[in-house]
């Protein structure tokens, strides 16, 4: 088991320059025999989703934004799992 964490993804480190942004990694990781992919939208998914995917048998990577965002409030924990995209 593996949990890789992907922080300032695509375009949120943009005032940073070009080689700050990180634009291909979904595509990267999806590449990877096994790999499951989790994106969160705001923190308590971001919370719940780490605990998923230090349960999951397999490796995951968890891609982080860096800009505060609001709770858009819509969790239902009930439905979510990885692969249930």
């Amino acid at each position: 088991q593996a949990v890789l964490v992907g922080t300032h993804s695509g375009l949120s480190a943009g005032e940073e320059g070009a080689t700050q942004q990180m634009n291909q990694d979904v595509a990267l990781m999806r590449s990877l025999p096994g790999m499951s992919v989790m994106v969160p939208s705001d923190y308590p998914s971001s919370s719940f989703m780490a605990g998923i995917a230090c349960g999951h048998p397999g490796p995951v990577y968890l891609r982080l934004g860096r800009d505060e965002i609001p709770d858009i409030g819509i969790l239902d924990e009930s439905e979510m799992r990885i692969g249930g995209g």
